[in-house]
């Protein structure tokens, strides 16, 4: 049945809170984020009670507040019609050129041009191109894929864009998991109407993996990073690289520190707006 309505928080924040307020509800899974000025709308139509959204609300609340972040937020939460933002959000997504070959379109969007196209539903799961942290890791798949390797495995994949994009670039072996059930669902719808059949995605962390690959790709956060970063090292091949973004560039120093009491201190930094990502 579809839904006819959607859960949204409605706020006001500083101007230093945009960025991380961003990051936590994408991390938290929200269908979309507006902005404009300093409001923020952030939607969550996958809540089927009041209860159910009152506690992912109290969670991004308490993982605002353990960043230490020190600017001022007005919340409160609202209910509205679903077919009224969908329209509204549809009208709000535009073609997104990412590096030298992909561009990211929604399945409304018409493209004759001869960049590589990665057609992604807005709003099913995060990864829709219009977020730096998202285009950041696609540039650097795509810089990686001259090499001609092999294998990619795309942790947290979300809507399944870095894994639809890689094996349009032509790498042959791909695997996208996430822990989420409706990133994966929407993962494989989105790899249907991209005729990338062969991605083979998974509900599961990086510890339930064996094998190894050329690339392995994860757009978290940087806990989340810190996290599973021994089982991304696991599963790398020999002389692969492991491309790390969703990381703020005020959190810089505390990833460097991190990776060098894990031994690395070879890698290469790009950055985008407020974010950064690094490939190993």
């Amino acid at each position: 049945m579809k839904r006819s309505f959607y859960w949204f928080i409605d706020l006001y924040c500083s101007s230093d809170l945009k960025e991380p307020v961003t990051a936590l509800a994408h991390s938290l899974n929200s269908s979309g984020i507006q902005i404009e000025n300093n409001r923020m709308l952030i939607y969550f139509q996958d809540h089927d009670s009041a209860m159910q959204f009152s506690l992912m609300f109290s969670r991004l609340k308490k993982e605002l507040v353990e960043l230490g972040l020190k600017g001022q937020v007005d919340w409160s939460l609202k209910k509205g019609e679903f077919q009224q933002w969908n329209r509204s959000w549809q009208k709000s997504i535009r073609p997104v050129e990412v590096g030298r070959s992909l561009i990211i379109l929604a399945p409304w969007h018409s493209y004759a041009g001869k960049r590589v196209r990665v057609i992604i539903e807005p709003g099913m799961a995060f990864g829709t191109g219009q977020h730096e942290t998202t285009r950041l890791c696609l540039e650097e798949i795509e810089r990686l894929s001259s090499r001609k390797p092999m294998s990619l495995l795309d942790v947290g994949t979300g809507s399944g864009i870095l894994a639809i994009a890689a094996m349009k670039l032509g790498i042959k072996k791909v695997v996208a998991i996430d822990i989420d059930h409706d990133a994966i669902k929407a993962a494989i719808k989105n790899k249907e109407i991209n005729k990338t059949g062969d991605i083979l995605l998974v509900q599961a962390s990086p510890s339930a993996l064996k094998g190894h690959f050329d690339i392995v790709v994860a757009n978290l956060t940087l806990k989340g990073i810190t996290g599973v970063f021994k089982e991304l090292k696991r599963l790398l091949d020999k002389g692969g690289n492991i491309i790390l973004s969703g990381i703020l560039i005020e959190q810089e120093h505390e990833l460097l520190r991190f990776l060098a009491s894990q031994g690395i201190s070879e890698y290469r930094i790009i950055k985008k707006g407020k974010w950064l990502g690094l490939t190993l």
